[in-house]
């Protein structure tokens, strides 16, 4: 299994660890049963029964929303239909809303995902209203805004605002879950190394999906 040390990721290293003990352990079954891997986690955590197949798997492109413009051109060419833009934190979020309101302007078509990293609970720390530059952002038609979601930035957001997604490199297990149970956001961003085994990322995202949230 491979648990790399990354940086920012500390705090998650006893459950990166497991992940991956626990996947070399699952690799070895499947090659002393003769089968694929898949076919081992569908026996142990889908009671052995595939799902219906997709008619396919949404992929999108990942960049810095100051290579938006050459990257959405780019997906374009490659047919890929979604984008996801990171916000620089060093860089004021009026001159980034800009930037990406001329990105969308240039590509009207092409489904946009936003990670502001901490920004939102940057916000409420200083005492500002993450609000307003949510609702310039829904304005954009966004499939979601992805970022740090602690308890203090959900209790003052109000409902359906924008499409808000957890991100578990972002936000803590339990937090995540909680905001699951409560509906309080619309999209899972599942990385299951991070949920520390197989069997927890898969009834996390079981949880997901009774409630009605996107898994991603």
């Amino acid at each position: 299994g491979d648990a790399p040390r990354l940086p920012g990721f500390e705090a998650a290293q006893v459950a990166i660890d497991s992940f991956a003990v626990e996947t070399a352990e699952l690799v070895r079954a499947a090659q002393i049963a003769g089968v694929p891997l898949y076919a081992i986690l569908v026996d142990r955590f889908m009671g052995g029964s595939m799902p219906p197949p997709a008619h396919g798997v949404r992929i999108h492109e990942t960049c810095a929303l100051r290579q938006a413009m050459p990257v959405a051109a780019r997906c374009l060419l490659r047919g890929v239909e979604t984008m996801k833009v990171k916000f620089d934190p060093q860089t004021a979020f009026e001159q980034s809303l800009k930037t990406l309101q001329i990105m969308r302007s240039a590509h009207p078509r092409i489904g946009l995902r936003v990670d502001l990293g901490d920004t939102l609970t940057h916000m409420v720390r200083l005492g500002e209203d993450p609000c307003p530059p949510l609702a310039a952002l829904a304005q954009l038609d966004l499939e979601y805004v992805e970022g740090a979601l602690d308890s203090a930035l959900l209790e003052i957001l109000p409902d359906g605002l924008v499409p808000l997604a957890v991100d578990l490199a972002q936000t803590p297990l339990q937090r995540a879950r909680e905001a699951i149970e409560c509906a309080q956001v619309h999209t899972l961003v599942l990385k299951p190394h991070l949920c520390g085994s197989y069997g927890a990322a898969f009834d996390l995202a079981q949880m997901a999906r009774a409630q009605g949230v996107q898994v991603v």
